[in-house]
This record gives structure tokens, C-alpha cells and sequence, in this order.
């Protein structure tokens, strides 16, 4: 493994000689390639820590514990501002001018996420979106809850973002995962000189569980 030194003696050695869109381009591959390099560590340390966490419940078990003795969370939220990886269609954090934290994503057409939350009540899903490459996205995106096909609400939040809501109906199996996968008809390119494809702009995600009567 090369020190902090070598490393540095590398790159004076190959920008010295550089100058002018030479060393813009020489200087955006060079970032391009350290981004890649954190996104790759902040997934193994993410992985690391999913196995840390499982470790450590599973040693904490005494006795087999039966599924309506699990008490499942009564609310999940995700932002744009959480490590989403590459590997999940998300592309990196940018902010809009107003401040607000989004990434491109769904290069296939698909935002999917999954929750473990209780499905024992009836439970709000909320989805903000600040952009999309098509209008027609919105009017057209279609929502499943697991395999289930759920109705949605769309509110205008900006010009250019919705807020999409739906209600998850209660369910035997209070526990287990849940996947929430939204389906969008258009996706392409940004832009010519922006290769990365997406559908949307993803602000966050917030399920939420109604209160027991």
C-alpha cells in the first residue's frame, strides 16, 4: 500500500507537466477516480456494519423468539443526504438553488426501497421528488407495495417537484421486510454532455404507522 508521500510524488509527476484543459481533464479523471474509491469503502463499511449489528443480535438471543414477539418500527425515513450506494440506481448528492439535498436515480425506470416496519396497522408512504426528466413521469408512475399495485396522490411542491402519498393497508404478517418499488416510464440521459441515466430526482422517503385506535 502506497503512503500519503508516494502518493503525492506520484501525482506532482503527473500534473507537473500539464496545463490548460490537459489539467482540467487530468484533474476531473483524478476525482472521478477518488469518488468511485469512497463510494466503494462506504459500501464495504456499510456491509460491515449490517454484519456487526446481525452478530450481535443473533448473540444476544437467549431463546427462540416467535414473530409476534418482535416489535417491529413504526416509521422508516430515508434521505438523499444517507449513503445511498451506486449499486441501488442512486447517483451522487447535488443541491438544488433553494439548498435541498436530491440525487438523480432510478436509471432503469425503478426506485425500490425496503423497510422492516409494522404491517400490523394501516401505514402513509411519502415520497418527495424535486425533479424529473419527464413531466410525464409523474402522471404516469405506477407503485407497488411487495407485488401489490397501490393507488397514489400526487401534490405539486415546486414547479418541477411532487410529493407522491399512499396508504399501505394493514396485513396478517405484521412482520418481515416490505418492498416499496415506484416505477417510472421515462429515463434517459441528463444531458448530452451528462452521461449518467436517471427518471428522477430523489429528495426522501418517510413511512409512517397510523396509531392504534
Amino acid at each position: 500500500m502506497k503512503s500519503f508521500e508516494d502518493h503525492r510524488t506520484q501525482l506532482e509527476a503527473e500534473f507537473s507537466s500539464l496545463h490548460g484543459t490537459d489539467l482540467v481533464r487530468k484533474l476531473v479523471d483524478t476525482l472521478a477516480h477518488q469518488a468511485r474509491r469512497i463510494d466503494a469503502l462506504e459500501s464495504s463499511v456499510q456491509l460491515l456494519n449490517a454484519y456487526q449489528e446481525g452478530r450481535d443480535l443473533l448473540l444476544n438471543i437467549q431463546e427462540p423468539v416467535s414473530a409476534t414477539e418482535i416489535e417491529m418500527a413504526s416509521s422508516f425515513e430515508l434521505s438523499a443526504m444517507e449513503h445511498l450506494p451506486r449499486s441501488s440506481g442512486f447517483h451522487g448528492i447535488e443541491f438544488d438553488n433553494a439548498g435541498n439535498p436530491f440525487r438523480w436515480a432510478g436509471e432503469s425506470g425503478l426506485l425500490t426501497f425496503t423497510c422492516y416496519i409494522d404491517r400490523g396497522r394501516p401505514n402513509t408512504v411519502t415520497l418527495d421528488l424535486i425533479n424529473s426528466v419527464e413531466p410525464a413521469n409523474y402522471e404516469h408512475l405506477a407503485f407497488f407495495d411487495d407485488d401489490a399495485e397501490r393507488q397514489v396522490t400526487l401534490e405539486k411542491t415546486t414547479p418541477a417537484g411532487r410529493r407522491v402519498t399512499s396508504v399501505l393497508p394493514s396485513r396478517d404478517q405484521a412482520t418481515g421486510p416490505t418492498t416499496l418499488t415506484f416505477r417510472f416510464p421515462h429515463f434517459r440521459r441528463l444531458s448530452e454532455d451528462d452521461r449518467r441515466t436517471a427518471a428522477v430526482a430523489f429528495h426522501s422517503l418517510l413511512v409512517t404507522g397510523e396509531e392504534a385506535a
